[in-house]
């Protein structure tokens, strides 16, 4: 074959490479970073690596975890009897939907301005993909309407009180 037939064939090769790498990033546009809400001030446990736990009166633990078994069971006896799943009745809850932004970094800056002034905020994707800025839960529905006029007075929004779900969020009266 010619050399430059080779050298073209080599370049068209390059250029469709870096076409196949380039354009989808290109037509896509940027990828917003995902919030996962990890605590930060959670100390991490110590872990010994030199040298490995063994045991040294493994029957003793055999023991042990055979009356932890049956602890357990009788446990689950009581609470079976006592209880049935069906009479027992769902908690109802409330949080404050300070504000709703488009933005994550939007959504982050209010939620830390709402963490210094001491409220429990935090972040919740909506189904539309809006990033919801929420306060909350209380199991008290005048406590979380207090609450929602302190936020109210001393940051100025309008926030609406809603249903707490940690799955979804539904809009209260």
């Amino acid at each position: 074959m010619d050399k430059k037939i080779k050298e073209r064939i080599f370049g068209a090769v390059v250029l469709v490479a870096l076409a196949t790498i380039f354009l989808p990033m290109i037509f896509t546009g940027p990828h917003e970073a995902v919030d996962i809400n990890l605590n930060e001030n959670m100390p991490m446990p110590k872990i010994d690596t030199k040298r490995p736990f063994i045991p040294k009166d493994l029957s003793r633990l055999q023991e042990e975890s055979q009356k932890e078994e049956t602890i357990l069971a009788e446990e689950d006896e009581i609470v079976s009897k006592d209880h049935q799943l069906g009479a027992l009745e769902p908690s109802e809850a409330w949080a404050i939907q300070v504000a709703t932004f488009n933005k994550i970094d939007n959504a982050h800056k209010l939620r830390d301005k709402l963490l210094d002034a001491g409220f429990p905020a935090y972040v919740k994707m909506s189904g539309d993909g809006e990033n919801v800025v929420l306060i909350g839960p209380e199991i008290d529905s005048t406590e979380a309407e207090k609450l929602l006029e302190k936020v109210n007075q001393q940051f100025k929004v309008k926030g609406v009180m809603v249903k707490y779900h940690p799955a979804r969020l539904t809009r209260s009266r």
